[in-house]
């Protein structure tokens, strides 16, 4: 709003004058200041959560808007005031801003430090990988995979002969063909999954 004062003067036996000011210019919104920046707690890896609070303003606001962000971009719908992390986060840098806000001031933002780079998960192993059948040309060897977590494990085979890698043998089963007569066998597995660190096992006969 623009804004004006008048000034009405009055004396007996004279007639009531009355002056009025000049216009201001368009009254400008107040400046809302940060008076505490928000901070995060909680691990930074993935199948974490972190969980922002804090971030003060003067004058107090009202109301308020988080955004977390991942090495400065935002991150689509992270809003609340806890963030699990998934594997889109691994190795950026988390932090949140708060918005402050109050009728008749601009909103204020106040950011947080940023945490340390989100590190992978550990995978875990409920039960572990086991082999069975007899080494002998002509009968399958098979594998028992093992229970591993959380979902969503890929479980990746090769089959080695004295330690190298038989050619194309990248199933659960396999079948000893004359080319193992005399060598010994044995079996990696690696299981893997994005924002957590790869298991490896290995089983031999």
């Amino acid at each position: 709003a623009v804004l004006s004062v008048q000034v009405t003067a009055a004396k007996p036996g004279y007639v009531t004058g009355a002056s009025s000011s000049a216009q201001t210019a368009p009254t400008a919104p107040g400046t809302m200041a940060v008076a505490s920046a928000p901070t995060i707690s909680g691990v930074p890896k993935v199948g974490g959560v972190l969980t922002v609070s804090g971030g003060a303003f003067t004058p107090a606001a009202t109301s308020s808007a988080i955004q977390w962000f991942a090495d400065g971009a935002p991150i689509p719908g992270a809003t609340g005031t806890t963030l699990s992390l998934g594997p889109d986060q691994l190795d950026h840098r988390i932090a949140a801003v708060v918005t402050g806000k109050r009728a008749g001031y601009t909103d204020a933002a106040a950011g947080s430090a940023p945490t340390d780079p989100v590190g992978p998960e550990n995978l875990t192993m409920g039960q572990e990988p086991a082999l069975a059948g007899a080494p002998h040309v002509g009968q399958a060897l098979t594998v028992t995979p093992g229970v591993v977590g959380p979902a969503g494990v890929t479980t990746a085979y090769r089959w080695m002969r004295n330690g190298v890698k038989i050619k194309g043998a990248q199933d659960a089963r396999y079948v000893p063909t004359a080319d193992d007569l005399g060598t010994r066998l044995s079996l990696k597995i690696r299981y893997s999954k994005p924002g957590y660190n790869s298991v490896v096992r290995t089983l031999a006969l």
